[in-house]
């Protein structure tokens, strides 16, 4: 396997190390120790998208993240993973979004209201949800392929059935996501983590399924929105630690130039 060295980073990103390459907006904020996605205070959002699609659909993705905060976090506080075949940077308007001073009444403005993207989306998405359905924490971890048309919605199709439920908040050290898309035999998609001293689990497999080449990866976070009461305005504050890439395809790099080159 190669690694895709212009979609992979580790803490502290800069513009000397690949900054330029990733489009963050919202909360997010790359600080010396890690990516700050989402401060622990209820209605905010945050976007780490790279600028620039993968050339291959036989790739790995792993990143660290971590969620801290309270024992009762916003109702539908989420982080997403994408594989998709849009170009976020070209579809959210950042200063739309800022003048409206809401966040998730802005992201349903321009149709992202699945957890900061398209409730119909066309591609994959692993989501780690800290709610269940009924709105108590229990946190989980699904996967979903979208085909452009569906359309699904958070806490009611998501999570899903077949969710992993595991504890992924308020651990010592980040907790490890890795993601497996390969086309051999047929296609198949296998999404596992890691928890501290744990051995690796999967949370989400698919065979029979062939990935197209040419998606944008990014993660996408959002704290939930305010409720009435102030217990329930309180959220977990969630950082990525690290993410690298790699394409399993030695026929070709995986990743083009351009933007940071």
């Amino acid at each position: 396997r190669l690694e895709m060295m212009k979609h992979s980073f580790e803490s502290p990103i800069t513009y000397d190390n690949g900054l330029v390459d990733w489009f963050s907006t919202g909360t997010t904020v790359a600080t010396k120790k890690a990516v700050s996605m989402t401060p622990g205070v209820v209605d905010r959002f945050g976007a780490w998208w790279h600028r620039e699609p993968i050339d291959t659909n036989d790739f790995e993705i792993d990143f660290a993240i971590q969620f801290e905060g309270s024992s009762s976090p916003a109702a539908d506080q989420s982080v997403a993973l994408w594989y998709v075949y849009e170009n976020y940077t070209a579809v959210f308007d950042e200063r739309a979004a800022i003048k409206t001073r809401d966040w998730t009444k802005a992201l349903e403005e321009q149709s992202l209201g699945l957890v900061g993207y398209r409730q119909k989306f066309d591609g994959l998405g692993i989501f780690l949800v800290v709610p269940d359905k009924t709105k108590s924490v229990n946190p989980s971890v699904s996967g979903v392929l979208g085909n452009g048309a569906t359309e699904y919605t958070l806490l009611k199709d998501i999570p899903t059935s077949d969710s992993k439920k595991l504890n992924f908040r308020n651990t010592n050290e980040p907790v490890t996501v890795r993601l497996r898309v390969s086309p051999k035999h047929g296609g198949s998609i296998v999404a596992s983590m890691k928890l501290p001293d744990s051995d690796w689990q999967e949370v989400f497999t698919k065979s029979g399924v062939r990935m197209r080449s040419g998606g944008y990866v990014g993660l996408t976070t959002v704290t939930g929105a305010k409720r009435s009461s102030a217990v329930l305005n309180t959220a977990d504050r969630v950082t990525l630690s690290n993410m690298h890439m790699f394409n399993y395809d030695v026929s070709r790099v995986g990743e083009s130039g351009g933007v940071g080159d």
